[in-house]
């Protein structure tokens, strides 16, 4: 993955302390339009970390909580590529979507991971699996002793970094990169054009096969003769006991 250069103002702020976090949620779901618990929240347990340096992608200046937070800076752009790079970068809380997690897995850092709609619930799992990281649901971005002790451990038990350090290495040295893939897929299909044994079958198959309609109808009518069945059934037992009865009783 192609490395940027870190701005000289960035590469200050990350001599300050010796533990630096970078917080972003990406371009759409803005930070500066989060629920007001959520963000003073997360500027308690900041707080709550004066050793650590929190870079914060905030896109706006109106924050003013923040301005007294010695160990926050704010910015409404960040070089993201760069800071993960950047071997003084400990953790990046992050809103898990498919580009940020890319980078986190061939960058090598432990993430604590918020997903807020989409894939971003898959791509978490998906990173989390590699024990790399950790998720939690964004309401607990409203929970101070939750989202503390989660990031508490993302950033201060060592499995994580080296999961996903492990990780990194192994994207690094994979048989067949992306790029390799992408180009024998490219040269091997302008070689031979379509093949049918690359094309799905389900092609071929109507909306009403595909969708297995014909397996649901069948199913439905089996139930509905099954309770017609079993109905008249007990229609019948019902009527023959009751006859059973009335004879009985003319009898006595």
């Amino acid at each position: 993955m192609k490395q940027e250069k870190l701005p000289l103002e960035f590469d200050k702020i990350m001599e300050i302390r010796k533990k630096t976090v970078l917080i972003s949620f990406g371009t759409i779901m803005l930070s500066k339009d989060m629920p007001e618990d959520y963000k003073i929240n997360i500027l308690n347990v900041i707080e709550s970390f004066p050793e650590v340096t929190f870079i914060w992608k905030y896109e706006s200046d109106t924050f003013e909580e923040a301005k007294n937070t010695k160990n926050l800076y704010l910015f409404k752009w960040i070089p993201q590529t760069a800071l993960l790079a950047d071997s003084r970068l400990h953790v990046f809380i992050t809103h898990a979507g498919l580009g940020s997690v890319n980078e986190l897995s061939y960058m090598g850092k432990p993430a604590l991971l918020v997903p807020l709609y989409a894939d971003q619930s898959r791509n978490a799992k998906m990173l989390e699996r590699h024990k790399g990281a950790i998720s939690i649901d964004k309401k607990d971005l409203a929970n101070f002793e939750c989202l503390r002790n989660t990031f508490a451990d993302v950033l201060n038990n060592q499995s994580y970094k080296k999961h996903a350090e492990l990780l990194a290495r192994q994207l690094e040295l994979q048989p067949i990169t992306p790029q390799e893939l992408l180009l024998k897929h490219a040269t091997f299909g302008a070689e031979f054009g379509e093949l049918p044994s690359l094309d799905p079958y389900s092609r071929e198959m109507s909306f009403f096969t595909f969708f297995m309609i014909d397996v649901y109808l069948f199913l439905f009518c089996s139930f509905v003769v099954s309770f017609y069945i079993l109905f008249v059934v007990v229609r019948f037992l019902s009527r023959w006991m009751f006859r059973q009865q009335n004879q009985k009783q003319k009898t006595t």
